[in-house]
């Protein structure tokens, strides 16, 4: 099948900048986001790598801590939103169109940490993307990167409700079918909806870590906070059976 392209992500630009603005993806805003920052810690004066930044949403955020932005994306749309918001993040933020499996030679060991929010399973080739994290960051540095969780949110699965409309249980299969799938077959209303994505089992994942001389050395599914849920009912599901998991590897340099 064929994959998302820059064309398709330059037309959900304004959607995603304006949805990530507004709270209209509140799974993001109050669930996904706040889980990051937590595992991204202290970055103060830190070299920061935001891998498919989109429109710069989560750059800025990242900036506000004190750390030192880069961000890199296809999208020349996204990009030139994030540019325009620059101005007001507390450092600058540089931007470059970038393909996230072929970044500069010249960044070679530079990065102390690189995080990409949600992306990488719109990525044809992660073993690609790991091998040039692990090129850019520093011996120890981190990679920390979001995705839909392969358990609950693949192609097909559906919330089965009950004769009142209530969410019962959520029906899952073919965990195995590994490849791009179309947004049809996604429910509505959220990112993969509008672009479909890569189903991966966890095992791909945890092997081209692993082959790209990383350690996992945090895994966490994300829950919604008191205060979260009191922002969207939407999240209530997410109590009972997470749409996201965030993953931290760490760069081990391996003696020549």
């Amino acid at each position: 099948m064929v994959q998302a392209n820059r064309p398709a992500f330059d037309a959900l630009a304004e959607w995603y900048d304006h949805a990530l603005r507004t709270g209209e993806l509140p799974l993001f805003n109050h669930v996904l986001y706040p889980c990051m920052l937590e595992i991204l810690g202290d970055v103060k004066g830190q070299q920061i790598l935001d891998v498919a930044c989109g429109p710069g949403f989560l750059s800025r955020q990242i900036a506000r801590r004190g750390a030192h932005v880069t961000g890199v994306d296809v999208s020349e749309e996204m990009l030139r939103r994030g540019r325009e918001d620059g101005r007001s993040a507390p450092r600058p933020i540089t931007y470059y169109e970038m393909d996230a499996a072929h970044l500069a030679q010249s960044w070679s060991g530079s990065f102390d940490v690189a995080i990409c929010n949600m992306a990488m399973v719109d990525m044809p080739d992660i073993e690609s993307v790991l091998a040039e994290m692990a090129r850019v960051l520093k011996p120890g540095g981190r990679y920390i990167f979001s995705i839909t969780h392969p358990c609950f949110v693949m192609p097909g699965a559906e919330w089965v409700d009950n004769n009142r409309g209530d969410p019962v249980f959520k029906r899952v299969d073919n965990y195995f079918d590994e490849g791009y799938f179309g947004k049809e077959w996604y429910g509505q209303g959220g990112l993969r909806s509008r672009l479909g994505g890569n189903h991966r089992t966890l095992q791909t994942y945890v092997r081209a870590i692993r082959q790209a001389s990383f350690v996992l050395t945090d895994l966490r599914e994300p829950r919604p906070s008191a205060y979260a849920l009191r922002t969207s009912k939407e999240l209530n599901t997410q109590l009972r059976i997470p749409s996201m998991l965030v993953l931290e590897a760490t760069f081990i340099l391996v003696p020549s």
